[in-house]
């Protein structure tokens, strides 16, 4: 007579790619699984490139983008993200709106923003992208 257990087994990794077996699950596995809007992720590497970038980290943005693989033009609209108002960033980094709006806040969308020196009309162009 054999007796069969079924159990569910999750595998974490340790030191120099061990993996061991576990029958509770890890910590992470009971956080929410909420997905963050992409332009907030966007807007958050922006804000970290350009730190990076001013802190002297690299010389140039055109070596920024060789040592992260991206081109200097990709580089160069990320870090104009930098540029909106700061409580567009703010909203941008913790956007909880509705999935349309989520929707109608891309990159490409808020680009043209970016390019408005005047925050005021920066504050006008995002309402009117939210609008449609």
């Amino acid at each position: 007579m054999s007796i069969t257990v079924v159990r569910p087994v999750h595998f974490r990794s340790r030191a120099h790619g061990r993996r061991v077996a576990s029958t509770s699950p890890s910590p992470l596995a009971r956080l929410p699984a909420t997905r963050v809007p992409r332009i907030s992720r966007l807007m958050a590497l922006a804000i970290v490139l350009d730190r990076r970038l001013r802190a002297g980290e690299f010389e140039s943005i055109s070596e920024m983008a060789r040592h992260f693989c991206v081109s200097q033009p990709r580089a160069t609209q990320l870090l104009n993200l930098t540029l909106l108002t700061p409580d567009i960033i703010e909203s941008l980094l913790f956007l909880s709106g509705s999935v349309s709006e989520q929707a109608a806040l891309t990159e490409k969308a808020l680009r043209g923003s970016a390019a408005i020196a005047a925050w005021d009309l920066q504050r006008r162009a995002l309402t009117s992208i939210l609008k449609g």
